[in-house]
Order: C-alpha cells, then structure tokens, then sequence
C-alpha cells in the first residue's frame, strides 16, 4: 500500500532501556525494509511530519491519567505527535493508535485502533485449514469476569469436543515474552486447534489474540463491549462479534457460521498481509495518523480543558472495579491452572 504524501515519522526511543531501544531500531529497520511503500523515517524528531511514542505514561493503573508526561514531544508539537499505545488500561489523552481504548473514551478525530506494537510470539504463522479441529476455543487466564463465565457457560460445549477452554495461570508472563518456547507453541497449537478463536475483554477491552488469529488464518470473535474494532476490519468482514450478554448463544451462533468458516479464514488471513502484517505496519502507521489529522475538528492546545471531563466517568469506574477486584480477591489463595476441556 502507498500512502500518498505520507508523513515522514519520526519513533521516540529515548525512555527505552538500552537492549529495549536496540530491539526497536532493528524493528523499525526491518519494517522499512520490507515495505513497499516508501515510508519515510526521520533520524530527528525536528526532520517529521509526525512523532510516535510507543512509550506511553498516560494509563489508569499507576500512570498519568490527565497530564502528559514532561519529555513527551506533546508539549512542543502537540499537532504532531502521536501514541502507538498497546497497553491495557489507555487514557486517550494523546492523539494516535490504540490497541485496548474503551468505547466510552474513544474519540474517532483523534484516535484510531490498530495492532500491537510488536507481535509477542514469534511462531504465529498462517497454519493448515485441516488443523482446526474443535469449532471454537479459548487460552488465556482469568482476568475479568466475563473470562470466568465463558469457562462456565462453555464447558459443556468442550466436554462434546466442540470446543477447546484452557484456563492458564500468568499467560501474558508465559507466552508473550521470550521466557517460554514451550509455552508459545503450546499457546500456538490451540489457537491452530480452532476454527474460531475466542478474543474476550481481560485486563483491557482489547486482545492480541485478535490479530494472531488473522494471522493463523482463523477467524477470531470479539467478545468485548466497548472495543473499538480497526477500520479495516469493517471493510472485509473476516470477524464474528457477539455480545457479552449472548454469551450462552455463542456454540449456535458459531455453528451457524460453520459452513462458511473456510472463506472467513481467507478473508482473515487476507486482512492481515495487506492492512497488520509487518510489510504494511508503516504505511498503515501513515495512513492512520493522516486520517486523525483529516478528522480532527479541536486544537489539541484545548486537551488540558476538554480532556479531564470526558474521561473523569471512566475513571471513577476504574477505581471501582479495582476496588472490588481487592475486596474480592482478599484472603483468598491464588487458583491453580485449570486442565483443558477436553
């Protein structure tokens, strides 16, 4: 894809560790040359068009919810610098990508969703048609209640082979990190076990389960309220979404779409070469921020007043669940990892 008149972009690395930064200017090289686009990167913040900073502070568990942090390029360029934010609980303050901000603060002239910065698991590749065995299947852990009920209300579905749960106790620690092999590729091995895979809320509204099924070539369904899907997954459909309350619906509405599970899994796997796999992540990057520019309808010199009101009813919400999650979660002792059904 070529971006007309793309930006020239410009990555922050400077709050990065040492090996964090080497580690992202091998990535950015190899983006670069792998793409086809011609996306121009800026050596100096001063020589772009645009500013990412993937190394955002602005979060509501432990970081800054309404100010911007001192050395963020915002307070010179606030027209130019954006966030590529993969974290979990995004305020929304800077303008840019997100990968995980709830619907109740996403504002579409100044945010756009997208990828994860970086892929976490480095044996995800577009698998066998054949290999999916189970209609539908989810691997993760516990870390909302809507994970607890699918185990519920689902396991009769995989007790018939249906479907594939596994409850997994720190899977983000195991799998998305170089820590484990065998871990990733036990992760891996069910994701290519299902036709459809299951991407629930957690943490954040959003999941990378989402983008490595589109890259398996398996058809991911959101079950998450207040995502915010990408744009371009709207314009081939290649997705189910279900609402939370259909939970129990779920096994008749995927075996509905069974039939048609094949040409969904092209379509997925279509959608990620040409708008999430690494060949495009600069030119989509581009267009992104080109397309907040266009819609962008308030000077961001008016976030510091405008900001704290939309995003203060989130926040209280937040503090609740977290709260609760504490009240809940007091004396009680951690459970152990659950087998997989079947």
């Amino acid at each position: 894809m070529t971006v007309p008149d793309a930006p020239t972009l410009y990555f922050e690395l400077a709050p990065y560790s040492r090996s964090d930064r080497l580690f992202w200017e091998q990535t950015l090289a190899r983006w670069q040359a792998e793409s086809a686009a011609g996306v121009r990167l800026a050596a100096k913040p001063d020589e772009a068009d645009c500013i990412v900073e993937t190394s955002v502070r602005q979060n509501f568990t432990g970081g800054r919810v309404f100010t911007v942090a001192p050395d963020s390029h915002y307070h010179r360029r606030p027209a130019d610098t954006f966030a590529w934010d993969g974290q979990d609980q995004p305020t929304g303050r800077l303008p840019g990508l997100y990968c995980s901000l709830s619907r109740r603060i996403f504002d579409a002239t100044r945010h756009r969703t997208f990828r994860y910065p970086h892929r976490y698991n480095e044996f995800v590749a577009l698998a066998p048609l054949h290999e999916a065995r189970h209609l539908f299947g989810f691997t993760g852990s516990v870390t909302s209640p809507l994970r607890a009920r699918l185990f519920d209300r689902l396991a009769p579905a995989a007790r018939t082979g249906r479907a594939l749960l596994r409850a997994t106790a720190g899977i983000w620690g195991q799998i998305f990190t170089a820590g484990s092999a065998a871990a990733k590729e036990s992760y891996l091995a069910d994701l290519r076990a299902c036709k459809f895979v299951l991407c629930p809320r957690g943490n954040g509204t959003g999941s990378v389960r989402l983008f490595e099924a589109l890259e398996t070539g398996r058809v991911p369904v959101i079950l998450s309220d207040n995502y915010v899907a990408p744009p371009e997954l709207a314009a081939e459909p290649c997705v189910v979404r279900i609402r939370e309350r259909d939970l129990n619906e779920l096994p008749a509405i995927l075996a509905a779409k069974e039939a048609d599970w094949p040409a969904l899994a092209a379509r997925a796997r279509s959608v990620w070469e040409n708008c999430f796999s690494d060949r495009v992540v600069l030119s989509r990057i581009a267009a992104g921020l080109t397309a907040i520019r266009a819609a962008r309808r308030t000077d961001e010199r008016w976030m510091p007043l405008l900001f704290p009101p939309r995003v203060l009813p989130h926040l209280a919400v937040c503090k609740l669940k977290q709260l609760s999650v504490r009240f809940r979660s007091a004396g009680k002792p951690r459970p152990a990892p659950a087998p997989a059904i079947p």
